[in-house]
């Protein structure tokens, strides 16, 4: 049995109708607040929200906002190790909830999801990435 060599399939290209985006959960605050919002309408844009995805939304913005006040600390107190392990661990967390939440192009692309964009032939790079999927 010969294996074949190459690289993955890819899965079929997907597109996702909008839906509502959520509001923000009353115990959410500040920069938390605004990366919630800010989440949720991206996602809702390009690949669709499920109710499920609200609670990984709030989880992300929650390390996005722990790791603004830790890089804030690190300015303000140097080299301070406790605020340092707060900001490695926010950073991890948010990656790891970003390749979830398909929240970079790679990941939307593995997903097989295609952002529809109504200005896309106005956009001069739009073909060239026709061209690459």
């Amino acid at each position: 049995m010969t294996m074949k060599r190459g690289p993955k399939p890819m899965a079929p290209t997907v597109t996702v109708p909008a839906c509502e985006v959520p509001h923000p959960p009353d115990h959410l605050q500040g920069a938390a607040r605004l990366e919630f919002s800010r989440v949720v309408t991206e996602l809702s844009a390009t690949r669709g929200l499920r109710p499920t995805d609200a609670t990984l939304v709030e989880v992300y913005a929650r390390a996005y906002a722990t790791w603004l006040l830790a890089e804030a600390a690190l300015d303000r107190d140097g080299g301070n190790r406790l605020a340092q392990s707060r900001s490695n661990q926010a950073c991890f967390r948010m990656a790891k909830l970003a390749g979830v939440l398909g929240l970079g192009a790679g990941n939307r692309r593995r997903a097989g999801l295609r952002v529809e964009d109504a200005d896309a032939e106005d956009d001069p790079t739009a073909e060239f990435v026709r061209a690459g999927e």
